[in-house]
């Protein structure tokens, strides 16, 4: 009996290990499995979440994947876009980028050499600009000539974003040949000594360092002679649609209420019963004007100095764009190396007072972009809106071997344009001046353009 009763101890000690271990496996299945229900939950709920935030055009309940898709497609095209050539540091940040708009980023060329033969910098032999010019850093007291004055052009498609940044290099501009940041008024550094000795010539013959203009129209067909610009600074969206949207809504600002809404007979841009016409929507016509506008400058870039800027640029890209600007393409060739050394530290010195302005002045474009107009129009475009759009990308791509056939297409040479009185303003708008001060539209296209016609 001792035997058997020594025998059945060892059994039923491992038996009841056995079930305990049984029992603590199970309770450990059952707490990871509350945790991973309850991360899913979670997970879940952060989806409907962003969802109603951000695709309110997208119909719900919406499957895990589908909602995460087009937050890795952008991602992906981020990264895709920051390693391509040509394109300026840009950076993906909108909720509405095309699969395909990486491609057109790769068309947005630049000129940044500082080898005037690779990008030219046209300096007009000698300028005479009236009282009432406008887009200059210092306004004129009377038409006065100023030998070698540069001419920059602030090109855009329009838009508020686009004229904040306007307005922030603008001022960078004159802090930079003011005496001390701070000072509202441009350093005249340069006088004659006719005016020297006369006080009150010399207060109406102020000496201007730059003609800094705001500038819709694209440069005239040809070299300097041609579009008159000694270098101009293009103004890219992060997202084409926003861009053209952007666009759009100058065209019709003038319906627009004291809260933002459209008015009533301008209810929406992009109505079915307002903004479609033919099959094709308004949005995709103007996205063909918006890209066609970016073709010509990409290719004036070929030969003329151009620098791309976006809102996303870093200080330190911010200010090589304010340097490059103010650069004149005669500095130093003629200077003895002593002067040379001063003319270098009077240079760091005045990047030293636009860099304590531009810390300033740069987080506000992020937070100043108006978009109360603009977040309406942003939630009406819809999934088919998208498709429809990067399928008009791809043809204009693909109907010109990557925007680089030349001349681009035409702001006109849309169809039923005559149809939409905002599409004919914004081919206006975009088309080249030749009635501009030191424009000469050698290329009888242009003038075709800026009179309203396709071709002549």
């Amino acid at each position: 009996m001792l035997r058997s009763t020594a025998a059945i101890t060892p059994n039923i000690a491992r038996r009841n290990w056995t079930l305990k271990r049984r029992r603590h496996v199970t309770l450990m299945m059952v707490v990871t499995m509350t945790f991973v229900v309850a991360l899913i939950m979670m997970m879940l709920l952060a989806v409907l979440v962003l969802s109603s935030l951000y695709t309110t055009h997208v119909s719900l309940p919406l499957s895990f994947f589908k909602v995460l898709a087009p937050y890795f497609e952008s991602a992906a095209a981020a990264a895709a876009a920051a390693a391509a050539d040509n394109i300026g540091h840009f950076n993906s940040g909108s909720s509405l980028q095309l699969s395909n708009q990486v491609e057109f980023q790769k068309t947005l060329k630049e000129c940044t050499s500082n080898d005037l033969q690779k990008c030219k910098q046209y300096l007009p032999a000698v300028q005479v600009l009236p009282n009432n010019h406008n887009h200059n850093i210092q306004e004129e007291a009377g038409g006065t000539a100023h030998p070698k004055l540069q001419r920059v052009a602030f090109m855009s498609t329009g838009g508020k974003t686009a004229k904040k940044m306007y307005d922030i290099l603008k001022e960078a501009i004159r802090i930079y040949y003011s005496h001390n940041y701070g000072d509202n008024h441009v350093e005249q550094d340069v006088m004659t000594q006719q005016q020297q000795q006369q006080p009150q010539q010399r207060q109406q013959q102020q000496q201007q360092h730059m003609d800094w203009n705001w500038m819709t129209h694209v440069p005239a067909l040809g070299y300097g002679k041609s579009h008159g610009w000694t270098k101009i600074v293009r103004f890219v969206h992060l997202s084409l649609v926003e861009e053209t949207l952007e666009a759009l809504q100058i065209m019709v600002e003038d319906h627009v209420n004291d809260d933002g809404s459209l008015k009533e007979e301008y209810r929406m841009i992009l109505d079915e019963d307002g903004g479609r016409v033919v099959g094709e929507s308004r949005l995709s016509k103007a996205m063909r004007q918006v890209i066609r506008f970016h073709c010509r400058i990409s290719h004036v870039a070929a030969h003329t100095a151009v620098f791309n800027v976006n809102v996303t640029f870093t200080l330190e890209h911010m200010m090589e764009v304010v340097e490059k600007v103010t650069a004149n393409p005669q500095d130093g060739s003629l200077l003895h190396p002593t002067q040379q050394q001063q003319q270098q530290q009077q240079q760091q010195q005045r990047m030293a007072n636009v860099k304590s302005y531009l810390m300033e002045a740069l987080p506000s474009l992020m937070t100043t972009t108006t978009r109360v107009h603009k977040d309406r129009m942003l939630r009406r475009v819809t999934d088919k809106d998208m498709e429809a759009l990067e399928n008009t990308l791809q043809e204009e791509l693909d109907t010109t071997n990557g925007l680089k056939k030349w001349p681009c297409q035409s702001f006109w040479d849309i169809r039923n344009i005559e149809m939409d009185d905002t599409l004919r303003k914004m081919a206006s708008n975009l088309s080249p001046d030749c009635d501009a001060p030191f424009t000469k539209c050698v290329v009888a296209r242009d003038r075709c353009e800026m009179n309203g016609h396709a071709s002549c």
